[in-house]
């Protein structure tokens, strides 16, 4: 079993690891933007696949509800990455231990819909709610949940925080200090070449190649073969999870959102 420290941390700690999380995103782009992938056409870098993906459709969880709001078919993509990350290191963990883990932590994110703030806590209740908004004098005077959601919106999932994967790393590697984020498209493919995969963000619209599709998705780079990525996505039932498209689009993917570029540098656990 893993134990990972509290997703809620002091405003100095969050503003820190949200600098470091937009400090390498921004890099990453760069060098993203400067890297011309047809040099990539006659490459082989192949990390094995798994011989089992853990699928969002399987029928022991795909039902479950995560967090406070949806399915985990639907929203726990972080949860899926992170399998395959504890897989590919030999650490037994189950799906339902890693998912409670998840909420537990205040991972697995959420709002209401009229309200801006985010929140994390795994079952909503009249209390936590209005404990949650101390300034807000609409929720405050409310006298019940149907009334807090008549004022405040109903509860919509945010989706699974990606410090998640940062802390696994640590946790991991036992060592609070070690970089976790891939500033560089040389270090993704260093370490494809050695052997190691690597954790990343795409946006759907681009990813699937579908407008109506706006939201962000967790995935695994398990190669590049030809110019085409090797993706393991927990997601895909078409070939039980994995997923060929060309790089090109794959880089695209990740720059879908300028504020949520990340891909996790695994080299690390590696050493360990």
């Amino acid at each position: 079993m893993i134990n990972l420290k509290n997703c809620n941390v002091s405003p100095e700690e969050h503003a820190k690891r949200r600098d470091y999380h937009l400090t390498s995103g921004k890099a990453l782009k760069a060098s993203i933007n400067q890297f011309n992938t047809l040099l990539l056409d006659n490459a082989y870098l192949a990390v094995k696949i798994p011989d089992q993906v853990p699928m969002a459709s399987d029928p022991r969880w795909r039902n479950r509800q995560f967090g406070a709001v949806n399915t985990v078919e639907k929203s726990a993509c972080i949860a899926f990455v992170s399998k395959v990350i504890l897989d590919f290191y030999g650490v037994a963990v189950s799906m339902e231990d890693l998912l409670t883990e998840i909420e537990q932590k205040g991972y697995r994110q959420w709002k209401l819909t009229k309200r801006s703030k985010t929140l994390s806590m795994p079952n909503i209740d009249f209390d936590s709610l209005k404990n949650a908004f101390p300034n807000d004098e609409e929720i405050q005077n409310c006298k019940s949940l149907r009334e807090i959601f008549e004022i405040a919106g109903d509860p919509s999932g945010i989706g699974g925080s990606m410090f998640f994967i940062d802390n696994l790393i640590k946790e991991l590697c036992n060592n609070t200090n070690v970089e976790t984020r891939i500033q560089t498209v040389d270090k993704i493919l260093a370490n494809l070449s050695v052997g190691i995969p690597v954790p990343m963000r795409v946006q759907n619209s681009i990813y699937h190649n579908d407008s109506s599709r706006a939201e962000g998705h967790y995935v695994t780079l398990f190669g590049i073969i030809n110019g085409t990525a090797i993706v393991v996505d927990s997601s895909y039932d078409k070939n039980s999870g994995i997923r060929c498209l060309q790089v090109k689009q794959l880089f695209a993917a990740m720059l879908g959102n300028e504020n949520l570029i990340c891909a996790w540098d695994l080299s690390q656990i590696s050493k360990h």
